[in-house]
């Protein structure tokens, strides 16, 4: 989804004509009440039996010109010791008990829950990335704030977790600069840190930029385009720990990422080749494995149908050969893993709604044809109701909200689209990283659009053609909360003029 974000640096918001305090506890600042600096607890929260908070003061940015590499070497020696901030320490780990689990979604992965946080006790930019989203996530979490519709720079978690994203950045521009593609891994970390970021803030746009710029690393270093840096060593050996965590852990990551961008009907996020090569499945029972191994088979479907950068267009001859063989990877892989998913866990639950979809979007990737999709019709039904089965459980992946949007506008049976629709309204507003209310309400605009003029729908063969949309894009405005949306049916040439809707 395209979206124009509405952010503080884009348009600044007007200031008080009086300066506001920095000083005060922390919830005599959300309740904009003077407070009388008393600590540890105030006499504001005392009184009227609040207990009392304080922020540490946020860490100072450092600058530093193009420091010699020996400074580099000696800064990070020093910083898996030096993170002894109280707020640092408690972002990350809000970070490492709460956020990293909306990460990974209701499948348990040793990625995210050990050795990214084993990175960043090393690595800087890693280190203030994950204190950044810890810290996001904990302000749209806070008490305080529960039904609020403010923006995270309104809030002072917000606020502090914004000054370590920047911190994160910069750290980050420092080992491009330092370590060239022998860091490649650490570089591609970051840069999903940071699109988890943006995203969880509501800037979808900014986000896309964070992605692309991982794929395009990721192409190249596939390509094998950069083997050797200026001193003539290889980069990143195939054999090397490295190598490994980019393959084993990285790859799937942006696989998912750009699965979930895909969802939405016009996502111009390409897809890297991904280090989708010839597997022989193996029937591990471990259910990672499994998802990984399907994320690699749409990443080769995306792949061929939507190459990155100015690689020649295949034949059609050659299209459907290479379609062909995905299509038996597909079903090769279900002959091995569908006894993982028989049960009603929400780990098995995920991976069948992760299988029928990729199925769907596998089977459909050599046309643009939107009249296609009514032969999955069983399908879309079976998402849904496994979504409906999957919300019935505490711990739920928050990305069902993009797969169910997905349903609601590429399945034209009226009664199943609409199932999604309520669906995606039941998620709680501002997750990682969706808005229901505004993919709700993004989602009813299509259905009404395309069932303009029919009196009442019942079957999805009452859509015609003309009428469906093909391509869509929205601009969503978190201040407003309303959207901006264009879209274009299939057969036409010409974009509809825009339409406003709120939620």
């Amino acid at each position: 989804m395209m979206i124009k974000e509405a952010m503080a640096e884009e348009r600044p918001r007007k200031r008080a004509k009086h300066t506001r305090s920095k000083l005060g506890c922390r919830v005599c600042r959300i309740r904009r009440v003077r407070c009388d600096v008393t600590q540890p607890a105030c006499t504001k929260c005392t009184s009227t039996g609040r207990k009392c908070e304080w922020y540490p003061t946020p860490p100072a940015t450092q600058e530093c010109s193009s420091p010699p590499k020996s400074c580099l070497v000696r800064h990070r020696l020093l910083s898996s010791s030096s993170w002894n901030d109280p707020l640092e320490r408690r972002f990350f780990d809000y970070f490492r008990n709460n956020t990293v689990y909306h990460l990974t979604g209701s499948i348990k992965n040793d990625f995210w829950l050990t050795t990214l946080l084993q990175i960043g006790e090393d690595e800087p930019c890693i280190h203030y990335g994950i204190v950044a989203v810890g810290g996001l996530h904990e302000a749209f979490q806070d008490e305080h704030f529960g039904n609020s519709r403010l923006f995270p720079h309104e809030t002072e978690l917000g606020y502090l977790a914004w000054l370590y994203y920047i911190k994160a950045i910069e750290h980050l521009n420092t080992h491009i600069r330092f370590e060239s593609w022998r860091g490649v891994d650490i570089a591609l970390l970051c840069c999903i840190l940071c699109a988890s970021f943006e995203r969880l803030r509501g800037c979808y746009t900014t986000a896309e930029t964070h992605l692309r710029s991982g794929l395009a690393i990721l192409d190249r270093w596939l390509q094998g385009e950069r083997n050797l840096d200026r001193s003539g060593n290889t980069v990143v050996s195939a054999s090397s720990t490295r190598s490994s965590l980019i393959r084993h852990n990285l790859v799937p990551i942006f696989s998912r990422l750009v699965s979930q961008a895909r969802t939405f009907i016009a996502t111009p996020i390409p897809c890297t080749a991904l280090l989708v090569s010839e597997h022989n499945f193996t029937p591990p029972p471990y259910l990672k494995v499994a998802r990984d191994e399907l994320w690699e088979v749409l990443s080769e479907s995306n792949t061929d149908c939507h190459p990155l950068g100015p690689s020649q267009p295949y034949s059609e001859k050659t299209k459907h050969a290479k379609h062909a063989k995905i299509v038996n990877k597909l079903s090769r892989w279900y002959d091995t893993h569908s006894p993982s998913l028989t049960d009603t866990t929400p780990d098995s639950v995920s991976l069948l709604i992760s299988y029928t979809l990729i199925t769907i979007m596998v089977h459909t990737s050599l046309s643009n044809d939107q009249m296609q999709f009514d032969a999955f019709n069983n399908e879309f039904s079976l998402i849904v109701n496994l979504a409906n089965i999957l919300s019935s459980f505490r711990t739920v992946s928050i990305e069902v909200v993009p797969v169910l949007l997905y349903v609601a506008l590429k399945c034209r049976d009226p009664l199943t689209r609409r199932k999604a629709v309520l669906l995606i309204e039941s998620c709680s507003g501002r997750e990682l990283p969706w808005d229901s209310d505004a993919t709700a309400r993004i989602a009813q605009e299509v259905v009404r659009i395309e069932e303009e003029g029919v009196e009442c729908v019942r079957d999805s063969s009452e859509v015609v053609q003309g009428m469906r949309i093909d391509r869509l894009y929205s601009w969503s405005d978190l201040y407003k909360r309303d959207s901006e949306v264009r879209f274009r049916r299939q057969g036409d040439r010409a974009w509809s003029g825009e339409r406003l809707v709120t939620w």
